[in-house]
Parts: C-alpha cells; structure tokens; sequence
C-alpha cells in the first residue's frame, strides 16, 4: 500500500504508507521556489509525526508484485528486504521512476533503482549506467558508483550520495568540482565541436531571422586552437549536486554526459538553466565566467566563444527533445551574446544550409 503525493506537471511519490521514518527519502529532493519549499517542510514534518495521510490531496494506492520482487539482483544484500519509496520525474519522453531502497528499521535510504516510464527513458538509463563506469575505470569520486544494470529493461541501480542538495549560487567548491573534471593531457577545440552541429543546426532554423543568428554563431566558433577536454556532465545544476559530510561536493544524474568536451559548459549549464526556469531575461554569462576561464588558462575571447558553442548545442538539444520554449529561450539568449558582443552575420543566400562565408566544412550529424 502507498500513499500517492502529487505535484506540478503530475511529478508524485510512491510513499509506503506503513513506513514512519520517510524522511531520509524525501530529503533527497528539495524544490527551490518559495511557495514549494514552504509546502514541502509541510510533507516532511506531516511525515515525520506519521499523518502523511491526512494531507490535502493525498490518495492511496495499491500496487502489487512488490513482495516478489528479487531486490538482491539489484544489489540488495540484508536479510530483510527494503521499504521502496518512489519518485515519478516529470511527464515526458525521458520520465522515470527513481526508487529509494530504504532500510526497514532506520529509513536509511541503501541503493537507487531507476526504471524507466517512457520509451526515452530506457536509452538514458543504459547511457548513464556505461558513463558510471567509464568514471569509476577512470577513478571520479564525485559520482555514485553503479551497482548493477538490466539491459534488457532498462534498469539500474547504483550507491546512495547522502547529502544537502546544492546551492542556486555558483560556489568556489562547485568550480572546484569542475576543476576536478578535466582530463589530464586530452585536448579538444571550438571548430571540433562547431563542426558536428554545424549541419544540424543550419537546417533547424524556422525563419530567415533563426538562420541568421546561427550562421552568426557558427562564423564564430571556428577556432582551432587547442583547449583543454572534460567530462561535461550535462545538467549541472543546483538540484543535481550532493554537498557530502565527508568529503567535496558530488554530482547525480549523469545521463547527459559526454567525455572529451568543451571547457565550462558545465558552468554556463549552471547559470542559463536557471535563468529559464527562474523566469529572467536572456543574458551572458562570459563576464561571471571570465575570472574562472582565466584559471583554465583560457582568454576573454575563448570564454565568450565557448558560452556561444554551449548556447548553440544545448538549443539543438532542447529541439531534439522536443522543447521548443526552452530552445526559442536559447535562440533569445544566442541573440543577446551576439549582439552584445557586436558580432556581425555573415550574409546568407537563398539555400538553407549555403553560407556565403561559410563556417567551415559541413559533416553528418553525430
């Protein structure tokens, strides 16, 4: 039996409802605006005082097959099986189903399962699942460790990062962190990557006004010099960073990562993220940036170049994932650092993907 606790955009938890000490779980998600923060200390004191049930809107749920399930094939190695808990992501293509496995006694969360909802979903999964072991060979400390993988269903399990979640501010120990994400002796440049997304890009353009701003932005990440690789993580951002007891901050969610890629993607990932979702204006963010570019050796010109190839990817990324105000929102803000950068459009003719300057040598997409 569950109690079922939903939320925005059908997002919910799969509570047990004969499990007191939830808490442990619930801590690990934190929403970050105002009215949904006081909500949820709402939930989690109701939870800890064993009324969840009388909250406003919460049902129940039968679900069944639980009591059969072999959780030692997950990794579960206690003679008593877990309590699962679980937590539905947003509606989606990619949505899946996270499932704390907590320890009966304590609610100590032990292991986390993710099965997939969507037909997405399944594909993330195993990505992540090859990332975590890439990372582990390559000895990361800042990611969980795999636990074990269901190829067939999609489904893994890998370690708990017990921990506060992240701050919305850009800390010196998240900069850190991506220090810490460099690949020692691997070099990458702006034209490598520019040069993967130049024909899909040109060709997702809907208007005469898309296809110039992109054309903008491609004339300008033409630049082979070298520069440092790193893990890009993907989705950088406050709710995926653990701030851990026991040693430097550590990062969920890996199933957007890439190995080899550009440098602070990761740190613009961070601010432009929030923008969208926090409802601000499309801005740059290579000033904020510039200090830190200059630890990594890096010039103001290549700081603003690389906030330009981030704006560029992550637009077509959002299209590909069928999210087209977060992309317009990218485009606005491709838009802006262009414009303020004062960096002119080449001229275009009239075939969609023919450049009168062209940016360099056109390849099939990844």
């Amino acid at each position: 039996n569950f109690l079922v606790l939903s939320g925005n955009g059908g997002r919910c938890w799969l509570l047990p409802a004969r499990q007191r000490n939830l808490d442990f779980a619930l801590a690990d998600w934190s929403p970050y605006r105002l009215g949904s923060r006081l909500k949820w200390r709402v939930v989690r004191a109701a939870s800890r005082i064993g009324c969840l049930s009388l909250l406003p809107g919460m049902t129940t749920s039968t679900v069944s097959g639980v009591d059969s399930v072999d959780w030692k094939s997950v990794g579960w190695n206690r003679e008593t099986p877990p309590v699962p808990a679980v937590y539905l992501g947003t509606p989606g293509p990619s949505r899946k189903a996270v499932v704390h496995l907590l320890d009966s006694a304590s609610g100590v969360c032990q292991i986390i399962v993710k099965v997939p909802v969507d037909k997405a979903a399944h594909a993330a999964i195993l990505r992540e699942a090859d990332v975590l072991v890439t990372l582990a060979a390559e000895r990361c400390i800042s990611a969980p460790r795999l636990l074990s993988v269901d190829r067939d269903r999609g489904i893994s399990a890998q370690t708990v990062l017990p921990g506060a979640v992240g701050s919305r501010r850009l800390l010196p120990e998240y900069l850190q962190l991506l220090r810490a994400l460099r690949l020692p002796d691997e070099t990458t440049s702006i034209g490598k990557h520019a040069a993967t997304l130049q024909e899909q890009l040109l060709w997702s353009a809907g208007s005469d006004r898309d296809l110039a701003t992109i054309t903008a932005a491609l004339s300008n990440l033409c630049d082979a010099h070298p520069l440092p690789a790193f893990w890009v993580h993907g989705d950088f951002a406050p709710w995926n960073i653990k701030h851990r007891s026991d040693g430097p901050p550590a990062l969920l969610d890996w199933e957007d990562a890439r190995r080899g890629g550009l440098p602070l993607q990761d740190a613009f990932h961070f601010l432009h993220i929030q923008d969208y979702l926090f409802g601000k204006q499309p801005t740059s963010h290579a000033e904020d940036l510039d200090r830190f570019a200059g630890e990594l050796g890096l010039s103001t010109a290549q700081c603003r170049q690389l906030e330009i190839a981030y704006l560029a990817h992550c637009y077509l990324q959002r299209l590909t994932q069928q999210q087209p105000k977060h992309s317009d929102f990218l485009l606005d803000t491709l838009r802006v650092v262009l414009e303020e950068d004062q960096l002119p459009a080449p001229s275009i003719s009239v075939g969609r993907n023919r450049l009168t300057s062209p940016p360099g040598p056109a390849s099939s997409p990844p």
